[in-house]
């Protein structure tokens, strides 16, 4: 009789790029986000998600909770709206610091206005703009600039993993 080790659970390999946003920005911050991080995609470095891929019909919930196991970065677009969303605070938040403690992942906040960053747990996190310097404050070729910057670093950071 042999005895047979038990099977490991394997993990769900991470990939994708999460964004997380108020839907208040949605028009504006995502889109133009998403416009720099396009690239990426076509060349298939990464894999962007955002919850305006869920289709009809789904169940929104089980599929933002697939994404985030699956996310190797995280870009938060924080706001006065983002603190305030009760649903990021209490679902995408806590699995996203989890997996940034124990699993890797990156994440990013990126300021697009002033807020209380403290009631999120994010204040040891290094944003990518300061908040005194949020994505409202900057003309249009600064937010541009540190996008494309933002989008080389997210493809450096994948290629050497």
């Amino acid at each position: 009789m042999t005895i047979q080790e038990p099977q490991q659970q394997s993990l769900p390999v991470r990939t994708k790029v999460f964004i997380s946003y108020s839907h208040v920005h949605k028009k504006k911050w995502l889109q133009r986000l998403k416009m720099y991080l396009e690239p990426l995609g076509q060349e298939n470095i990464i894999d962007v998600w955002d919850d305006t891929q869920i289709g009809v019909g789904a169940k929104w919930r089980e599929e933002i909770e697939k994404a985030l196991a699956t996310t190797k970065i995280a870009i938060l677009l924080v706001s006065a709206e983002f603190v305030n969303s009760k649903f990021i605070r209490e679902n995408e938040l806590p699995p996203l610091l989890e997996a940034a403690r124990n699993d890797g992942l990156i994440i990013i906040p990126v300021i697009v206005n002033p807020c209380r960053l403290e009631y999120m747990n994010l204040g040891e996190l290094q944003a990518l703009n300061p908040p005194s310097r949020s994505l409202l404050t900057m003309r249009e070729i600064q937010w541009r600039e540190l996008f494309l910057n933002l989008s080389y670093s997210i493809e450096k950071t994948i290629k050497s993993n």
